[in-house]
């Protein structure tokens, strides 16, 4: 069967819809839909399937790493900060945030944010700052409780 380990002459590949990872990459539709009842005896409760639009692959395989604001301590700030250099550090609407050098998948990282003594992290699309950490995301925290 021709397989292919380059995406870019890849026709055809069998993945689990939203999931991350490829099984197998072809170079013609046939070739994947002859492999694929093999794949799927061999790998039970899978929902393998033959698939061919490669951009819609990696957009639900990002979507599944895109994860929502949430509030951290100031430890785990500190740590993001000093286990990899940061990209994009920097001040915007008084919030100081950076992004972890390491990707997850695709253009998908980790931000890290802090204003006004409150600490919160998500995913982000490096490339798109629409996606970064705003004073919006500090605003929609609940109030903090003082003990």
């Amino acid at each position: 069967m021709p397989k292919t380990h380059n995406t870019n002459e890849a026709k055809a590949f069998i993945a689990c819809p939203g999931d991350h990872y490829i099984w197998s990459a072809y170079t013609d539709e046939e070739s994947a839909a002859a492999d694929l009842p093999a794949i799927l005896a061999d790998q039970p409760g899978k929902a393998y399937e033959v698939m061919t639009d490669w951009d819609a692959f990696t957009s639900a395989a990002q979507a599944k790493f895109m994860t929502p604001a949430q509030e951290i301590t100031e430890a785990d700030f500190w740590e993001a900060l000093e286990c990899l250099p940061p990209m994009q550090w920097h001040t915007a609407e008084g919030v100081e945030r950076f992004c972890i050098s390491e990707f997850t998948f695709g253009n998908i990282t980790n931000q890290y944010a802090k204003k006004g003594g409150r600490y919160i992290a998500k995913a982000v699309r490096f490339n798109d700052r629409a996606t970064y950490i705003t004073a919006a995301d500090f605003a929609a925290l609940p109030a903090q409780v003082d003990a």
